[in-house]
């Protein structure tokens, strides 16, 4: 029966492991300050005093913050896709497990599966009801959600507070909305 034990623990704490690297790496990518948006530039009055025969470019800025969001993203299902594996991995070994060594890995994957449908679901009515991208990324009973730094007002740190209120069970003092710039 220490065998048996022995086994359980060890698949536990790999699976503890692999959960904590992917929370680390989601907040870690998603941290403003490690993470700046290099190209963008503040509208300046020059730039509005701009002859209106002369060419712009349409939508620079817009392209430069969908570059980091789609990176966001990309580091984000990076990370999942490891902890998925990990956790496939591990259940993979468990032939012989007890019932309940397996039943826990189940609920840590359902429980994995429900935060990337959460963030998906946020992700897409947030951009929806704003008219941009942005990221949503849950950290246990948390939330962040980053959007273009121009886009945030009072009415659309409102939609997006309910939005979340709405589709997940976290609180509204647990929600932070993050201007990415």
């Amino acid at each position: 029966m220490s065998k048996l034990t022995k086994k359980r623990q060890v698949v536990m704490a790999v699976l503890i492991v692999a959960l904590a690297a992917a929370v680390f790496v989601n907040w870690y990518y998603t941290d403003p300050q490690t993470t700046p948006v290099s190209g963008l530039e503040p509208k300046t009055e020059e730039r509005e005093e701009e002859l209106a025969g002369d060419a712009q470019a349409v939508g620079a800025e817009e392209s430069d913050a969908g570059d980091y969001f789609a990176s966001v993203r990309l580091q984000r299902d990076t990370a999942r896709d490891e902890a998925l594996g990990s956790i496939q991995a591990v259940m993979a070994n468990l032939s012989d497990a007890d019932a309940q060594t397996l039943e826990e890995a189940n609920a840590n994957l359902d429980q994995l599966s429900e935060q990337i449908k959460q963030e998906s679901d946020i992700e897409a009515l947030v951009s929806a009801k704003l008219g941009t991208d942005c990221v949503a990324v849950i950290n246990g009973e948390a939330i962040q959600i980053v959007v273009p730094q121009s886009r945030i007002d009072e009415t659309s740190v409102l939609q997006i507070t309910e939005i979340v209120l709405d589709n997940t069970d976290i609180k509204s003092d647990s929600i932070k909305i993050i201007g990415a710039e």
